[in-house]
C-alpha cells in the first residue's frame, strides 16, 4: 500500500492546554492521507470487494482516510509520548507518555 499525500488540515491545542504530566501541554495535528493500492496484490486480497472499485490509468485504486496525531508542544518532549490514530466518531484517544495515562474522548 502506498501512500500518495498527507496533508494537514488543523493543528490547535489538546484538551484547552492541560498540561500532562512533566510532558506538559499537547497539540492536535489532523489531516488525511491518500492511498493508492494494486487490487490484483496478493497483500489486497481480503479488502472486501476492492475488485470492484474504480481504478485509474496503471490499474490502482485510490482512497483515503483521516488521521490524527497529539505531540507534545515542547519538541524536548517529542518522543515520550505520540499517539496516532484514525478519525472516527466516538473514538477514544489515550497518551502515554512514559509509564502515565491520561484518557480524553474524541470529538462527539
Amino acid at each position: 500500500m502506498a501512500v500518495t499525500k498527507l496533508l494537514i488540515t488543523s493543528r490547535r491545542p489538546f484538551a484547552q492546554e492541560k498540561a500532562f504530566g512533566q510532558v506538559g501541554p499537547y497539540e492536535q495535528v489532523d489531516g488525511t492521507a491518500s492511498f493508492a493500492v494494486d487490487p490484483t496484490h496478493p497483500a489486497n486480497q481480503l479488502i472486501t470487494d476492492l475488485k470492484l472499485a474504480p481504478r485509474d490509468v496503471s490499474g490502482r485504486v485510490h482512497f483515503s482516510a483521516d488521521w490524527r496525531i497529539l505531540r507534545p508542544v515542547a519538541d524536548s518532549h517529542l518522543s515520550l509520548g505520540q499517539l496516532f490514530g484514525s478519525h472516527l466518531p466516538r473514538q477514544h484517544l489515550q497518551l502515554a507518555p512514559g509509564n502515565h495515562r491520561a484518557q480524553y474522548p474524541g470529538p462527539s
